[in-house]
């Protein structure tokens, strides 16, 4: 259900990276072989691998292809910057903090914000967590009504200090994390830093929109699994130097928030 109009609970990020256990595809048996049935072994292993690589090959070729992406099917969507510092409000109607962070799951899915409180709650500087499905966001995204009160908050999770830059979770990411950071094409090419994500209104990451070292404007990348890099803080796009020529920039006031 479309709910950016009327109980806009959205946003994601397939964001988190599936890795592939050593072996996993064309593992070696430990049973010793020999003559012909370590042959058939061999000869097997290289059949399941050329099928592999040609799945492989197909996979990425399909990636890498944008000359059929729209950046115009953004319009529909937001983009995640547009809701930052928004206020948020608590049951009673009163204003109680403004959006810090947003926290996206490996699959792709908003799990929570991160509230910064004011003094209203009477726990000073404090940040606490409210679950995504118990949000209530307005179609402008200027306002964030959560259920969280003075008699409740202490059954939200706080963070203090410098938890507020620890990891959230193995397979969880801040939207701060994904954005100021560099973007590189295939074989490495350096292409320019991601700026914005851009979701769907129900709540799927559609688009990396990112600014090119090279050149004005802002361009717009769907987004495929695996694409951020954790370890290196950085983005890694599975488009050519030559394919992404055929991009027209992005308007940023494409999608709400602009």
């Amino acid at each position: 259900m479309n709910r950016i109009g009327r109980n806009l609970t959205v946003f994601a990020t397939a964001l988190g990276l599936a890795s592939v256990p050593a072996g996993f595809a064309g593992a070696a048996d430990d049973t010793p072989q020999t003559g012909q049935t370590q042959q058939s072994g061999q000869q097997a292993t290289q059949a399941g691998a050329a099928q592999s690589g040609e799945a492989t090959s197909a996979a990425r070729s399909a990636d890498v292809d944008l000359s059929n992406w729209d950046p115009g099917t953004l319009a529909n969507g937001w983009r995640a910057s547009a809701l930052m510092d928004a206020d948020v409000y608590g049951t009673g109607g009163e204003q109680i903090g403004e959006v810090h962070n947003l926290i996206v799951n490996a699959d792709g899915q908003i799990n929570s914000i991160i509230v910064e409180a004011g003094t209203f709650l009477d726990i000073g500087d404090n940040h606490f967590r409210v679950s995504w499905n118990d949000l209530q966001v307005a179609p402008d995204l200027d306002r964030v009504n959560v259920p969280v009160s003075e008699a409740n908050v202490d059954q939200f999770s706080l963070f203090e200090g410098e938890q507020l830059s620890r990891p959230v979770g193995t397979d969880e990411y801040r939207f701060t994390e994904l954005v100021g950071t560099t973007a590189s094409l295939q074989d490495g090419i350096g292409y320019g830093m991601v700026d914005d994500l851009v979701f769907s209104p129900e709540g799927e990451l559609n688009a990396i929109v990112a600014q090119p070292r090279v050149g004005t404007g802002w361009y717009a990348f769907p987004y495929r699994r695996g694409m951020y890099d954790r370890q290196a803080g950085a983005w890694n796009f599975p488009f050519s130097q030559e394919g992404v020529t055929v991009l027209q920039p992005y308007q940023v006031d494409q999608a709400a928030g602009g």
